[in-house]
């Protein structure tokens, strides 16, 4: 049962000013004011933050704060007496709120979603989290789940997971909070107050917002936030289309194909309408910014539509991302009717996808320049 959360909470958006944008005069705007994608940072994160449990937004900014109060009036501005940790724009913002708070960390964008989630979440202090992958196993960030709550990594039984930077305080909590935050030293961030939480024995709740957010200066998660998938494309494109036909699809992650793939082979029986089959190929790493990789994992035509087809040919694809890259658990598949009249119906999916890419750049999601002067190359574990 969802749980009705009837508490009133004021949002607190950290944003502080990246190296280069101190050293290049030429960024001379709040990173909040970068576009990404179709939106402005901070549209993304205003957009996310329309929840009737929301009563006030307010912005914490180190650099160039007059030109988001110009833009946007509305809003509640604080300014932090120092502008070189990120406990100072905790500290500017959290003290002059009196009821419960949401907080989203500096560069960062989120969905509605990861709101949502976050408010529905029991207890007084939630936590936005995502699962590291087994593959990243070691490389996160020094928290896990167990039961659903938030402990340190090295708990016996926990689940690894990245901390979102978004976390929500009831009002009942926030106390103590306060407390903690006096009486810790520069430089500390919002990691540092939850580390001091999990020690002191509060409790934490563990929320799952996987996809519903991403860093902003990481181009290829940032990439997958806006683009998504393969399989997600295709769902977004599903109802701007007037004059084509977007075939009815079944999307699945590897580790949920790991999981119980009978499940998946039952749902794929039941609800494609078909003979046979398309198995195609939807990856992380497909359709990004630097690359399309097009062609760089197995997609196979007209599977026969069985239990024991339908399997190897799902094997096939996920070897195949074995073989391309180190294959992710979070990589999908996408299976979807094959027509036998419609020779180029893969082809000429693949091409809307591609025109929407193209499209997307056009709006700005893509220049070619470096993003916030980073280089596209990265590491996993750090996109969180």
């Amino acid at each position: 049962m969802t749980k009705v959360n009837k508490k009133k909470y004021s949002a607190l958006i950290l944003s502080r000013a990246s190296t280069d944008q101190y050293l290049d005069t030429r960024k001379n705007i709040p990173s909040l004011l970068e576009q990404k994608g179709s939106k402005l940072i901070i549209d993304w994160l205003l957009t996310a933050l329309k929840h009737k449990s929301i009563a006030d937004i307010n912005i914490v900014c180190d650099y160039h704060i007059e030109k988001l109060i110009g833009g946007y009036p509305e809003l509640n501005f604080f300014h932090p007496e120092t502008i070189d940790t990120n406990l100072s724009l905790i500290e500017s913002g959290i003290l002059s709120i009196n009821n419960g708070v949401v907080i989203i960390d500096e560069h960062r964008i989120m969905r509605p979603n990861a709101i949502e989630r976050l408010m529905e979440a029991e207890g007084n202090i939630a936590l936005g989290i995502e699962k590291v992958p087994k593959e990243k196993i070691g490389k996160g960030k020094g928290f896990a789940v167990l039961n659903n709550q938030v402990v340190f990594s090295d708990s016996e039984g926990s689940e690894e997971i990245y901390f979102s930077g978004l976390i929500r305080f009831d009002e009942e909590i926030m106390p103590t909070v306060n407390s903690l935050i006096a009486g810790l030293e520069h430089p500390a961030n919002l990691k540092a107050i939850v580390e001091k939480l999990i020690n002191d024995g509060n409790y934490i709740s563990a929320v799952d917002i996987s996809g519903d957010w991403t860093k902003i200066n990481r181009p290829t998660a940032l990439a997958r936030f806006i683009f998504g998938t393969k399989a997600e494309t295709l769902d977004r494109l599903e109802n701007k289309i007037k004059n084509a036909k977007i075939l009815p699809q079944i999307k699945f992650l590897v580790s949920e194909w790991n999981k119980d793939s009978d499940i998946i082979i039952d749902n794929i029986m039941s609800n494609i309408e078909a003979e046979s089959i398309v198995v195609r190929s939807s990856s992380l790493n497909e359709d990004s910014f630097s690359a399309s990789n097009a062609g760089s994992y197995t997609s196979l035509l007209d599977i026969p539509k069985d239990a024991e087809n339908i399997s190897d040919a799902v094997e096939t694809v996920i070897r195949s991302y074995d073989k391309e890259s180190k294959g992710s658990a979070l990589d999908q598949i996408l299976i979807q009717p094959f027509l036998k009249s419609k020779p180029l119906t893969a082809f000429l999916i693949s091409m809307i996808i591609v025109l929407f890419i193209f499209m997307m750049k056009i709006l700005g999601v893509v220049t070619g320049r470096k993003i916030n002067n980073c280089d596209s190359s990265y590491n996993e574990e750090d996109l969180y």
